[in-house]
């Protein structure tokens, strides 16, 4: 996954609220660590890590969620959730578990 970085997360927010001189970095930065820490141990699509930050953003300036933002961070949620699972050493191990039994013989 691409880095998620203060400044990245910053200009969007900019460009798409109201009152940018509210986003500051301690702000950006708690919205950062929270999808780091949502995104942890998977390797989770980029664009899930920056719309989960970006709403958590938007929470942290009380800005109320529109039903479009609800539907954005549901989807980063589940591309999330569903992404694979990092080893210790970077290989991808599935998020996908199957529970197996052995077969009868049916003839």
């Amino acid at each position: 996954m691409e880095p998620l970085t203060k400044q990245k997360l910053a200009q969007r927010a900019k460009t798409s609220l109201k009152n940018p001189n509210e986003i500051t970095d301690d702000v950006c930065e708690r919205a950062i660590n929270d999808a780091l820490e949502a995104c942890k141990d998977r390797d989770a699509p980029y664009f899930a890590a920056e719309d989960f930050a970006y709403i958590r953003l938007k929470l942290y300036l009380k800005i109320e969620l529109d039903e479009m933002d609800v539907t954005l961070y549901e989807a980063a949620q589940k591309a999330i959730k569903s992404a694979p699972f990092l080893n210790t050493d970077g290989t991808l191990v599935s998020a996908k578990f199957y529970k197996s039994r052995n077969r009868e013989n049916l003839i």
